[in-house]
């Protein structure tokens, strides 16, 4: 299985996991972000969204006095 860059972003709780290279990528982050969601600063690379998703709960939950977050996969 091959892996991919999969960008975060946060708003209010909910975490979208986006492939860099996917076509759509950069008007759908121009759209989210003017829904006011926030470019989380790391990268993961990771096979597909879920994981992505799954990785980023495993750090997060590692972390002291962080709450668990609602997992959004890629936008249809």
């Amino acid at each position: 299985m091959s892996t991919e860059t999969y960008l975060l972003l946060r708003k209010e709780g909910t975490v979208i996991a986006q492939p860099l290279a996917a076509p759509e990528t950069g008007e759908l982050l121009v759209s989210l972000l003017q829904q006011g969601f926030v470019l989380d600063p790391r990268q993961i690379l990771a096979g597909n969204s879920r994981q992505a998703l799954a990785c980023h709960e495993q750090e997060i939950g590692a972390l002291p006095g962080i709450q668990g977050t609602r997992r959004a996969g890629r936008p249809s």
